[in-house]
């Protein structure tokens, strides 16, 4: 408890992250408590634990948040509607942030494996096939599968033209010279948060410049009156939007969507927690391979388009949004 009371104090870190460090803790030492095998200094190999007894580490949530009397943590399966997020995707971003958004929403895919993403070793055009595990790494309980390419992401990566999309290479004209710089998206989290931010203090009713300000503040080290704000906005019931959000969104709206109907089954392939003997009878080679996935991706990306100042269908598909009900944007 002192713990938990000493890092709301100094840090003012939240009830769900300490639990996270106290669970860590927790762990280690139980690995500590199983005999492992070790060398000693002389050479000998012996049996040995690091300790002899867990010691009694809490880590439940409610519990810390009666300790450090802060709320306890809402819960993570918030989903925006279509209008709140159409909102926070036209808030103004960097290019790199606007290719997450697009990557992200086709494949529902966890922020890592979009990072990750590798066109020429991990995308098959021609059965229109993307592996979200690249080559060489092993799967873990994360499990990053094989999906069907959408046509939205296969227009969008055939425009970018970049094997990296994600860390894309860009002309710059300096002093008369073309210089190719390197764009990376090392900070697409820092990003993403900072968006957020702002798109909760303009629906809680700030102005450009009062954001700006703020903004200003706590680059200079005074961050205190931005977290208030922030604050202030959750308590008027705004919520946060993180990059797990869109893989919830998407995985949610599928669901409910009247124009095509995707069971439980390719659901949980496209999100990678189907099991290998439960899914044996897909062939990827398959041409209705996920097609329901891929179709209603299709349609709810085509629905956020309806919504947005900024393009999420590529021009290179110009064929009017028939599934969705809509019409994609004038080129």
């Amino acid at each position: 408890s002192r713990y938990a009371v000493w890092s709301t104090r100094k840090y003012d870190h939240s009830p769900s992250y300490i639990s996270r460090v106290l669970a860590v803790v927790a762990a280690a030492c139980r690995h500590a408590t199983k005999s492992t095998i070790q060398e000693t200094g002389d050479g000998r190999i012996i049996e040995a634990k690091l300790l002899k007894t867990m010691p009694e580490i809490c880590y439940d949530v409610k519990w810390i948040s009666s300790v450090t009397k802060k709320p306890e943590p809402q819960p993570r399966d918030y989903v925006p509607s279509f209008d709140e997020l159409a909102s926070l995707l036209d808030v103004e971003c960097s290019e790199v942030l606007k290719r997450y958004d697009i990557v992200a929403l086709n494949t529902w895919a966890r922020p890592q494996a979009i990072l990750d993403l590798d066109v020429k070793s991990q995308v098959n055009f021609e059965d229109q096939l993307l592996h979200l595990n690249h080559p060489g790494r092993a799967q873990n309980n994360k499990k990053r599968p094989k999906i069907r390419l959408t046509s939205n992401l296969q227009g969008w990566l055939e425009y970018w033209a970049e094997n990296r999309p994600l860390a894309y290479s860009r002309r710059t004209t300096r002093d008369g010279k073309t210089e190719v710089e390197r764009v990376s998206a090392s900070n697409i989290k820092a990003q993403f948060k900072r968006r957020t931010l702002r798109w909760m203090l303009v629906r809680d009713g700030l102005d450009k410049l009062a954001i700006d300000a703020l903004f200003s503040l706590a680059r200079k080290g005074r961050r205190q009156p931005l977290n208030d704000a922030v604050k202030r906005a959750e308590a008027h019931g705004i919520r946060r939007i993180t990059p797990y959000t869109l893989r919830h969104f998407m995985a949610t709206r599928v669901r409910g969507l009247g124009e095509v109907r995707v069971d439980r089954e390719q659901r949980s392939l496209w999100l990678g927690h189907g099991k290998r003997d439960a899914t044996s009878w897909y062939e990827s080679h398959d041409p209705e391979f996920l097609l329901e996935a891929s179709r209603a991706t299709s349609v709810i990306i085509e629905k956020l388009d309806a919504l947005t100042e900024r393009r999420l269908v590529p021009i290179t598909i110009s064929a009017p949004r028939v599934l969705a009900g809509h019409k994609s944007k004038a080129a």
